[in-house]
């Protein structure tokens, strides 16, 4: 009888949970020259009035009317974002409070984006280099929730040398628990990593 229970227990395969977030970040980490370059040819202007040519306004009507894409779900306490230009592939993201300032810290900040911008049909059909490489483990990383997970790889522009003043938008960071997609098998995960 001790022998069969060894012979079950040898069968039944052990389970281990996997943080699809800390998995992603711990990849990213390696290599984040592209966000410090993006930075320094692309920081965000510190007032939504000093926003000039080279950045367009990620305001779409479509967008507002959908939950799903809607600046609220991924940005709260912003009131307008904007996007650069691509560089080297990647476009920076800086989003504004009702006040017109640049949101540096927090939930409403925009982000670095290393998949750069997308058509909204590349995004409705599923080929969008930045639904894969921004979206994706936003989603993993617990959404709004997981911001500071998040930022981490995905950092917000302080402006021109970090001069701008601190505002996180009217929204202060959640204190909610981090909430990330926790899963058995690594093919669980949104973000699916080149490794």
């Amino acid at each position: 009888m001790l022998s069969c229970l060894f012979l079950v227990l040898a069968w039944v395969p052990a389970t281990t949970s996997l943080d699809c977030c800390e998995r992603w970040v711990a990849h990213e980490e390696k290599d984040m020259a592209w966000a410090v370059a993006l930075d320094a040819e692309f920081p965000c202007p510190c007032f939504e009035k000093e926003v000039g040519p080279s950045w367009v306004s990620e305001y779409n009507i479509f967008r507002e009317w959908t939950y799903f894409w809607s600046l609220d779900k991924y940005h709260p306490g912003a009131k307008s974002c904007f996007r650069s230009k691509p560089f080297q592939g990647h476009t920076q993201q800086c989003c504004y409070s009702d006040s017109g300032q640049l949101i540096t810290y927090g939930p409403g900040g925009g982000t670095a984006d290393k998949g750069g911008a997308a058509s909204l049909y590349k995004v409705l059909i599923g080929t969008s280099e930045h639904v894969r490489a921004d979206v994706k483990p936003f989603v993993d990383c617990g959404g709004p929730t997981g911001w500071d997970k998040y930022r981490l790889v995905r950092p917000i522009s302080k402006g021109v040398g970090g001069a701008c003043t601190p505002n996180h938008g009217g929204v202060l960071p959640y204190h909610t628990p981090y909430a990330p997609r926790v899963v058995d098998h690594a093919e669980e995960c949104a973000t699916l990593l080149d490794l």
